[in-house]
């Protein structure tokens, strides 16, 4: 099944195509078969806010949210150009579900004065990184979970110092 986007919004952006492809070179890399499951869809802030509400507990419009389906931990190595690869595997992983707030990423974008593209791909990245179990709730787990988003923003030359909240 592969890699799945759907574009929930009226105005999709002019940087759809670009994106799209850097995010199936970013999963590529991080070793995602082309049986593995990844689905990204982007909506506005009613969308996601009521999915925040009810997943999460939080009445309040957020840039991204995860949400995981197999537990990936198991399947992940401390290599390749990355950093962290998803190890060769026969069955398919389900890996879950990003669901980006374009409405959010572009309010983001203008705050930390970057490219909407940039910020759409470094919250996009930050997503994916969650569905492969890394998260950043203890002070090591930030530091390894930042220093991988540095590496990918580095090797796919996005430009980005802070990005999200």
């Amino acid at each position: 099944m592969g890699l799945i986007f759907r574009w929930q919004i009226r105005k999709i952006p002019s940087f759809r195509k670009c994106i799209e492809e850097k995010i199936r070179n970013l999963i590529g890399k991080l070793g995602m078969s082309s049986d593995d499951e990844l689905g990204i869809m982007v909506c506005g802030d009613k969308y996601i806010r009521s999915l925040n509400k009810e997943f999460c507990g939080k009445d309040a419009i957020t840039d991204i949210l995860s949400f995981p389906m197999d537990n990936i931990e198991n399947h992940l190595e401390e290599e390749g150009k990355l950093g962290v690869r998803i190890k060769a595997h026969r069955n398919p992983l389900l890996l879950g579900d990003v669901v980006v707030n374009l409405s959010q990423v572009r309010r983001q974008a203008n705050r930390n004065k970057n490219s909407e593209e940039d910020e759409f791909f470094a919250v996009c990245c930050h997503g994916i990184l969650h569905l492969l179990g890394l998260d950043h709730h203890r002070k090591a787990d930030y530091h390894k979970m930042s220093k991988l988003e540095r590496k990918i923003f580095e090797y796919f030359k996005v430009e980005v110092e802070n990005f999200g909240h």
